[in-house]
């Protein structure tokens, strides 16, 4: 990891840039920009400039480039430190966001060029999570990208009342791909929504793994 953190709250990361270069001998297995368990942070853009309201041009963007997870954050059931991400790049990562156990993570007007030399690629991967809110992102497959499965948002057992809100997703595998249990308690009109998205050139828009009305599968 490029930075590991645990169990702290407040930390900022405002226009930083982290890279690794591809097929480093004697790298990690698995490459991290950050690494975060139970932990409270935000990922923002940096204002170079004193004019205020800061001019766009001037605004500087955190990037991540070349790793397996630019950002991995994990939590705890006891946990409530979650995790805010604004107007990010995110360059030829296998995950750009994945998450597990984090609720109320916010996620927006980010970029994600997906890139895999493996299976599966993805945007964001969250699983067991709930009071998200990941909108107005953009989702494709980076153009060096080789041959797999590239999925925009992938939900697993959010089991709660959710939305996927006006994010765009271009030349995908999968836009958006749910598996588990995706609604609130026994109240199967109640759970995850997906609202306004715009969807161009992706092979499935909607995957739901194994869905039929007697599993716990849906949205």
């Amino acid at each position: 990891s490029h930075v590991d953190i645990a169990n702290i709250e407040g930390l900022t990361f405002k226009g930083c840039y982290f890279q690794t270069m591809q097929n480093l001998p004697y790298a990690a297995e698995t490459m991290m920009a950050i690494n975060a368990y139970n932990a409270q942070f935000q990922v923002k853009d940096y204002c170079d400039s004193n004019i205020t309201p800061c001019p766009q041009n001037n605004l500087i963007s955190c990037r991540f480039m070349n790793f397996d997870q630019a950002i991995n954050a994990l939590g705890d059931i006891s946990s409530v430190n979650t995790f805010y991400v604004n107007n990010a790049k995110f360059y030829s990562n296998q995950y750009g966001i994945r998450t597990i156990d984090v609720h109320n993570a916010i996620v927006l007007n980010s970029d994600f060029y997906i890139y895999t030399d493996s299976d599966c690629a993805y945007g964001i991967y969250a699983e067991g999570v709930s009071g998200f809110a990941f909108e107005e992102n953009y989702f494709t497959k980076s153009g060096s990208g080789t041959q797999a499965n590239y999925i925009g948002i992938s939900i697993t057992n959010s089991e709660s009342v959710n939305q996927v809100y006006k994010n765009d997703f271009v030349g995908l595998s999968y836009a958006n791909f749910a598996d588990g249990k995706n609604w609130y308690r026994n109240e199967r009109s109640l759970g995850l929504e997906y609202l306004c998205n715009t969807d161009s050139c992706n092979y499935t828009v909607f995957y739901v793994v194994d869905y039929t009305p007697s599993t716990e599968t849906g949205i």
